[in-house]
């Protein structure tokens, strides 16, 4: 299935804004790469840790 970063951020509510920036921390932890309409999540377990850190941890250039 194809969605943009703005299609993204309606789905989640949240601002275009924020969606490009959390996509841009992710791509530069080598998390995901991004290409118009495609999210390729490349290490899915760290990911998720990294969403069950509290707001205050989760800037990803720590890892």
């Amino acid at each position: 299935m194809r969605l943009t970063q703005p299609e993204l951020a309606t789905l989640c509510g949240a601002a275009e804004i924020s969606v490009h920036k959390a996509l841009r921390e992710m791509r530069h932890s080598r998390l995901v790469t991004t290409r118009y309409g495609r999210i390729t999540v490349w290490d899915l377990a760290r990911l998720r840790n990294s969403a069950d850190m509290a707001p205050d941890q989760r800037r990803m250039d720590a890892y």
